[in-house]
C-alpha cells in the first residue's frame, strides 16, 4: 500500500499487535471492506482488526434500554415520506415550505435538513429565529420539527441521534475494552452528536497517519469534527507519488518517466471511461487487480453499466441503485401499470421492456460450477471496483 500512510499504520499495527483487538472507525462499511481487502491483497493478516462505524457501537450499547423501555431503535418508519406527511399536515396558510409539497425533491431536502440539525443537537425549541431571513420559514421548520418529534414520542421510535445520546449514558455496555487500540479513518468529518459520541468511548487512541500534502488548507470545522492526525511527509519515489505536488507544482521533484502515470484526454465521461477499458483489456491483468476510482457516483454508475455491456462482472463500492436492476425496474414498470388503472397498454410495454420475460418453468440440468441457470451466473468475488474516495487519502 505505497504512499497509503493509514493503510501502512493499519498493516504495522497488525504485525506488532496480533492478538490485541484493534477498532477503527469509518464512516461506512464500504470502505471498511474495501480497507480490508486492501491489507488482505498485500498479505497482511488483519485478524482482531474491526471495522465499525460509530452507529454499530451505538446500538449495540443503546439497543437494551431502549427496547426495555418499550422504544424501537430503528429508523426503519422514518424517512422522507414521514416528514412529507408532516408537512401536509400543518396549516396550509402562511406556510413556506408548504406551497412547494408537490415539488419531487421537496421531502429529500426537508429529511436531510432535519437529520442535521438532530445530529447537531439542535431541537425545535433550540432553533433560533435570528439564523433566518423569513419568519415564515423559521416558525414553519419549528413546526415540521415539533411534529417529528412529537411523532417519535408518540410512535415510541428512536432515531440514530437518541440512539447516540442514549448509548453515552451506558459506557459500561461498549464492547471496546479500555486497553483496546481505537483509531478512526483520517480527516472524517463526523456530525457534532457523533464525534462526541466518539470522544467519550474508552480505548487506546491512536492519532490516524495522514499524507502531507503542501498547500492544502482543510476546513475550520475538521478541527472540532475529525480526529487529530499524524502527518506523514512521504518522498515523492515514482511519478504517481508526484501527484500530492498538484498544489505546489514548483516544489514539485523531477519526472522519473517510470510508466507509474500516464495522462490522457478524452472528450466527454464515455469516451474516457471507454479508454480506461481499453487500457486495462491490452494490460492484460485480472479484474480483481483492477480497481477504478471515479471522481462521483455518476462515474462509478457509469463504469458499472458499461461493464455489463461487456459482460465484465463488477461491483460498486457505494452499491447499485434499486431502479438500476432488473427487479426495480419491473417493480416501477408495475406501479404505472397499476397506477393507470391497469391498462393494457401499460401491460404491454411492461412485457416488451424485457424485464419481465416469464418463461416455462423446467427444471435445471447439470450445470458447471458458478452458474445456477441457463445464462444467469452466480454471484461470486468481486471483479472489477468502481468506487468513489471516501478520504483525502483514497483520493
Amino acid at each position: 500500500m505505497a504512499n497509503e500512510p493509514f493503510g501502512n499504520q493499519l498493516a504495522d499495527l497488525c504485525r506488532a499487535e496480533p492478538t490485541r483487538a484493534k477498532w477503527v472507525f469509518v464512516s461506512n462499511h464500504a470502505l471498511g471492506l474495501t480497507l480490508g481487502e486492501r491489507l488482505a491483497r498485500d498479505g497482511c493478516d488483519w485478524a482482531n482488526l474491526r471495522f465499525v462505524t460509530p452507529l454499530d457501537i451505538a446500538v449495540r450499547m443503546a439497543a437494551p434500554f431502549l427496547i426495555e423501555q418499550g422504544i424501537n431503535p430503528s429508523e426503519e418508519p422514518l424517512g422522507p415520506a414521514l416528514i412529507m406527511r408532516l408537512l401536509l399536515d400543518l396549516p396550509a396558510e402562511g406556510g413556506y415550505f408548504r406551497p412547494m409539497a408537490e415539488h419531487p425533491t421537496m421531502a429529500e431536502a426537508l429529511w436531510r435538513t432535519v437529520r442535521e440539525l438532530r445530529y447537531a443537537g439542535v431541537r425545535a425549541a433550540d432553533l433560533p429565529s435570528s439564523a433566518f431571513t423569513s419568519a415564515a420559514k423559521h416558525a414553519e421548520l419549528v413546526a415540521l420539527l415539533t411534529a417529528y418529534e412529537r411523532h417519535l414520542d408518540a410512535q415510541h421510535i428512536a432515531d440514530m441521534p437518541i440512539v447516540l445520546e442514549e448509548a453515552g449514558k451506558h459506557l459500561d455496555w461498549c464492547p471496546i475494552a479500555k486497553d483496546d487500540l481505537v483509531t478512526e479513518t483520517p480527516h472524517t468529518l463526523w456530525s457534532p452528536l457523533v464525534r462526541m459520541f466518539l470522544d467519550g468511548l474508552p480505548g487506546k487512541r491512536l492519532r490516524p497517519r495522514t499524507l502531507e500534502l503542501a498547500d492544502v488548507h482543510l476546513p475550520v470545522r475538521d478541527a472540532k469534527l475529525a480526529a487529530p492526525v499524524e502527518p506523514v511527509a512521504l518522498k515523492a519515489k515514482t511519478d504517481a507519488g508526484r501527484l500530492r505536488f498538484l498544489q505546489s507544482p514548483a516544489d514539485a521533484p523531477k519526472p522519473r518517466s517510470d510508466g507509474s502515470l500516464d495522462l490522457f484526454h478524452a472528450g466527454g465521461r464515455d469516451a474516457e471511461v471507454d479508454e480506461v477499458f481499453r487500457r486495462i483489456f491490452v494490460s492484460v491483468k485480472p479484474l480483481d487487480q483492477v480497481e477504478i476510482v471515479c471522481a462521483s457516483d455518476d462515474y462509478a454508475l457509469l463504469v458499472w453499466e458499461k461493464a455489463q455491456l461487456l459482460g465484465w462482472r463488477v461491483c460498486v463500492s457505494t452499491g447499485i441503485p434499486v431502479v438500476r436492476t432488473r427487479p426495480g425496474r419491473l417493480l416501477l414498470r408495475f406501479g404505472e401499470w397499476a397506477g393507470g388503472g391497469f391498462a393494457a397498454a401499460d401491460l404491454r410495454r411492461l412485457l416488451q421492456s424485457g424485464d419481465c420475460a416469464p418463461t416455462a418453468f423446467e427444471a435445471p440440468a447439470a450445470e458447471a460450477p458458478g452458474v445456477d441457470a441457463p445464462g444467469h451466473a452466480e454471484p461470486g468475488p468481486a471483479a472489477g471496483r468502481a468506487r468513489t474516495p471516501d478520504t483525502a487519502d483514497g483520493a
